[in-house]
């Protein structure tokens, strides 16, 4: 039995995909990409829907979240998956790569 189902493997090939590209672009020692923190993560395709949610709303009610709610929410999100501050703030900082939630 396959581990992902159809919709997982296409998330999961869309992150790599936006992960080639940008680095053929921006190839760099402090190099961020949303797409590869997202597929480090492992993040379905569920979670990342959940968390992009999670930003737009934070973005549409002028609210800046902190390390550790930010951190807390994704925990939420993945239902209990380990995640430490430090992932959050590289998470935080990759998706502030491409002016996402400018208020970081």
């Amino acid at each position: 039995m396959n581990k992902y189902n159809e919709e997982e493997l296409q998330s999961k090939l869309w992150l790599i995909t936006q992960c080639i590209a940008e680095l053929r672009e921006n190839i760099s020692p402090d190099y961020k990409s949303r797409a590869y923190e997202l597929l480090m993560l492992n993040f379905s395709a569920k979670e990342i829907k959940l968390l992009d949610e999670y930003l737009f709303e934070c973005l549409k009610t002028d609210v800046v979240p902190t390390i550790n709610q930010f951190r807390e929410k994704v925990i939420d999100i993945t239902n209990g998956m380990p995640f430490n501050e430090g992932s959050a703030l590289r998470l935080l900082l990759a998706i502030n790569t491409k002016n996402f939630f400018l208020k970081l």
